[in-house]
Parts: structure tokens; C-alpha cells; sequence
């Protein structure tokens, strides 16, 4: 088994990442600091894509979780967005 050290794609919750060890299969489970950051790879320099591939749909659906996570208790479960100038969740503050 080789295991390599490197860096995750970006800054990640620790206390809240964690691996399990079930029928000879290490499953990983990463917690992103930034839920509404799209990665492109788990690792750094393992996928060479364009982060600008994100689609509209793919935005919407980011958003509404974001605003579920920062709003507990409302339920954001059949919201939508409307137009097509959906704001980036990668650039939402």
C-alpha cells in the first residue's frame, strides 16, 4: 500500500474530518472550513479542471445549502432561485 503526503485542495475542519477502516477499504470523510467552496479534487494537482464549470444548477443547489447550514430552523427544502444570475457561493459572504 503506498500512502503519499499532500495537500488537501483547501483548508478543511478537522475536528470534523475523519477515515474509517471497513473490508480492507480506507473511506475518508472531509469537512470543508468553506461549505460553499467547490472543489475540484480532494488533493491538490489531481484534477486540472476549470472552476469556472460550474453551472447554474450546480449554484442553486450550493446556495439553498448554504442558506440551510447559516439558517437553522427555517426550511429552505422548496425555495428557488429565479432569473439566471444565481450569486457564486464562492463569493458570497
Amino acid at each position: 500500500m503506498l500512502i503519499k503526503k499532500e495537500p488537501f485542495f483547501s483548508t478543511i475542519k478537522q475536528k470534523d474530518s475523519f477515515w474509517t477502516f471497513e473490508d480492507g477499504i480506507i473511506h475518508v470523510t472531509l469537512q470543508k472550513m468553506n461549505k460553499a467552496e467547490t472543489w475540484m479534487a480532494a488533493l491538490k494537482g489531481h484534477l486540472n479542471q476549470n472552476e469556472s464549470l460550474l453551472n447554474e444548477e450546480d449554484k442553486k443547489k450550493i446556495m439553498l445549502e448554504r442558506f440551510q447550514e447559516e439558517h437553522d430552523g427555517f426550511d429552505f427544502s422548496g425555495a428557488e432561485f429565479t432569473g439566471n444570475n444565481v450569486p457564486d457561493p464562492r463569493k458570497c459572504n
